[in-house]
């Protein structure tokens, strides 16, 4: 294993790039080419274990993001009921105004006609006795 680590603590010296293109052109021979392929096999397995926590990592965050989403949809939903409950309410109050509002115009055209009902019916009686 103390040989290994010293073989490979060369080869870290040189960098995977370097590594790969001697080894592909036969640099290394018996003990050292399996411990060359033990080495470059354990950077292929590093990297595929890197990619794989960052394909976690992002996939937390994503579910994050989502559990965020529904929070603020949720919000969102008692507002707008919250805001409808308020639109009816209101709704219903206009409603009734307008209807005051009516009864109002009724009682004022008649007021206005009984205090004018003198000026009424000597209008009439002059249209009616020519």
């Amino acid at each position: 294993m103390e040989e290994f680590n010293k073989f490979t603590s060369k080869l870290e010296d040189l960098g995977e790039l370097e590594v790969r293109e001697r080894f592909s052109h036969g640099s290394w021979t018996n003990r050292n080419k399996s411990y060359t392929e033990e080495w470059l096999r354990r950077k292929d397995e590093d990297r595929v274990e890197a990619r794989a926590n960052l394909r976690d990592a992002r996939e937390e965050e994503t579910l994050s993001i989502s559990k965020e989403s529904k929070e603020i949809a949720s919000s969102a939903l008692e507002i707008s009921k919250r805001d409808l409950a308020i639109a009816k309410k209101a709704s219903k109050v206009a409603e009734r105004q307008a209807q005051y509002a009516m009864y109002a115009a009724v009682i004022a055209v008649v007021a206005l006609l009984v205090s004018n009902i003198d000026i009424i019916t000597s209008t009439v009686i002059g249209i009616i006795k020519p």
